[in-house]
């Protein structure tokens, strides 16, 4: 079995054009949806992507996902508006489908369904599943806000809009083919273990890279998406070669990161490690003035 991949031909070059870009907008994604507890519930080749997509236009402030029925159905390619007008008039039966399945398991609860093309719903703390029983059990009573989400230790991901455009998600063989559930799920899980302020991008006890360019995956990460390390390697590797994540050179200072080999001097207390980095960075994250100090040291 694969255990290593040799990442050393992606490493940031210094002297090559900036991989990273600072973006304002991001959205809120659970992390237990993440992680296999669902049973089957979420290999449906549509349920997985139509959520995503009704948490990328979430607003936890107004506690509502801006998407209209037809903006999903036109977006993700289900159906298609007629030449010249602004209403469709085929919405597909399976968006129908997956939205009803999404409410009745109380992932979602819907608001203003009188209309179809004025559909509405709230996003739902995620609920509990009984692998037994085969059965959800809803946390609606949990607001879906940060503080609760952090409070009942289900956490939540902080994604760039950026990485999860419609194009990504969209209902068509080469779409699904390329940008297949395992990676959409690599991508965002990746996301969840990117802490900028205390290692310059993902967790290096998730993603360890050698001095030498091998790199190796936690095998709880792994796990936790019901992967093998083989193959949770080679998702690595491909997103790698789309420019998703860069292998960085950091210095670290007494275990935290401190800045990008190339942009700080050297000193005996830095040490030297190489992180992966995703190519889009959350602006919310550089607001602290130590922050600052930190962003001055990146090649962003």
């Amino acid at each position: 079995m694969v255990t290593t991949i040799d990442v050393s031909a992606f490493i940031y070059n210094l002297h090559g054009k900036p991989s990273f870009e600072v973006v304002k907008q991001w959205f809120t994604f659970q992390r237990k949806v993440l992680f296999d507890l669902y049973g089957n519930f979420f290999d449906d080749k549509d349920r997985f992507r139509i959520y995503l997509y009704l948490c990328k236009f979430y607003s936890v402030k107004d506690n509502l996902s801006m998407l209209s029925k037809q903006k999903i159905n036109v977006d993700l390619g289900y159906a298609t508006l007629a030449a010249n007008s602004t209403k469709l008039n085929n919405y597909s039966p399976i968006v129908d489908a997956v939205l009803d399945s999404l409410e009745a398991e109380h992932f979602i609860q819907r608001r203003g369904i009188s209309i179809r093309s004025s559909f509405r719903c709230s996003l739902l703390t995620a609920p509990d599943y009984n692998p037994q029983t085969q059965k959800f059990t809803s946390n609606a009573d949990i607001p879906c806000n940060h503080a609760n989400l952090k409070g009942i230790n289900h956490g939540f991901i902080m994604v760039p809009t950026k990485a999860v455009t419609k194009e990504r998600l969209r209902n068509t063989p080469g779409t699904r083919q390329t940008w297949n559930d395992r990676r959409l799920k690599f991508l965002l899980m990746l996301y969840a273990h990117c802490h900028i302020e205390y290692f310059g991008g993902i967790d290096k006890r998730i993603v360890s890279i050698n001095p030498a360019g091998k790199m190796s995956l936690d095998e709880g990460f792994c796990y936790n998406l019901n992967v093998s390390p083989s193959a949770a390697l080679t998702t690595m590797e491909w997103l790698l070669r789309k420019g998703e994540f860069v292998p960085v050179r950091c210095y670290f200072l007494r275990g935290v990161y401190y800045g990008d080999v190339g942009k700080c001097k050297p000193n005996p207390d830095l040490k030297e490690h190489i992180i992966l980095r995703p190519k889009y960075l959350i602006k919310h994250t550089f607001d602290s003035l130590e922050m600052k100090k930190i962003k001055g040291r990146m090649f962003i």
